[in-house]
């Protein structure tokens, strides 16, 4: 497999132009992690000091500005929270970027809750409880019908057939979704 040599732009500019260099550098990494999400396209989100490379439903990788370094964080494989890395040099990008591109590909394909489509079946992975306190099985079959979204709440009300999901927005369920849900 061809390997890019991995440059960082900008990254002794932080002082005069900081949201510049990390556009630059948030542009670079997207272009290096573009393969491992294929055949899905990633996105990139700037802002004043901080910036997200993902997909239309989810982000995958996070950066930001912090100490004189891009603080670069992404999602283990595995599940669990975002891990940061500082990235001050192009090797500490170079001994990152395997764990980054794991993580992209680990994510990419997985389910969100804004993936669900009506009529398919779906297989609950592990045991859990929704944000309610309703129990799902391992095992058990589940037919998607439709989602409700409560933006005041940033909740999210699943329907599969009798069955009602409540998902929160910022919890570990909303984040593992794919790992506890998949297409049947």
């Amino acid at each position: 497999m061809y390997r890019q040599p991995v440059e960082l732009d900008g990254i002794d500019a932080l002082a005069p132009d900081a949201r510049l260099a990390l556009e630059r550098f948030a542009a670079q990494l997207a272009g290096l992690l573009a393969p491992d999400a294929a055949p899905r396209a990633l996105t990139l989100s700037v802002r004043a000091a901080s910036a997200s490379i993902g997909l239309p439903d989810r982000w995958l990788v996070q950066l930001r500005l912090e100490g004189g370094a891009f603080v670069v964080a992404a999602r283990p494989p595995s599940g669990g929270p975002f891990e940061d890395h500082a990235v001050r040099t192009a090797p500490d990008l170079e001994a990152l970027l395997p764990s980054l591109r794991a993580s992209v590909r680990a994510w990419a394909p997985r389910l969100t809750v804004y993936a669900l489509t009506p009529g398919q079946r779906y297989r609950v992975q592990r045991d859990f409880v929704d944000y309610a306190g309703g129990h799902f099985t391992a095992g058990e079959e589940l037919v998607f019908e439709r989602r409700d979204f409560l933006p005041y709440d940033d909740g999210h009300t699943l329907h599969f057939g009798p069955r009602r999901m409540y998902v929160q927005g910022e919890t570990a369920l909303y984040d593992d979704f794919g790992l506890l849900l998949v297409g049947a």
